[in-house]
């Protein structure tokens, strides 16, 4: 029988990054991420504007949860050329 001790706790991880977020951020992503909606359904609910201005504020929603979650070094890690 596998633990499921990491999984668990990137779960944990991921509700405190989220509960740490504006709760206009936390509801893009879980709206669009959770929920399934489509940019331009999130739009309306939330700012009652066009989807345009949705991509950019999810952006900035994942860029901030990835920072709180500490995944940003990761990522940039991954991006970097490797050394010949």
């Amino acid at each position: 029988m596998q633990s499921n001790a990491i999984p668990t706790l990137q779960v944990r991880d991921l509700e405190a990054a989220l509960g740490k977020l504006p709760p206009e951020q936390r509801q893009v992503i879980l709206l669009i991420g959770l929920e399934g909606m489509r940019y331009d359904e999130v739009a309306v609910i939330i700012w009652g504007c066009r989807s345009a201005r949705c991509g950019s504020r999810l952006s900035r929603s994942r860029d901030q949860l990835r920072r709180l979650m500490g995944m940003e070094e990761k990522l940039s890690d991954s991006v970097r050329p490797r050394a010949a």
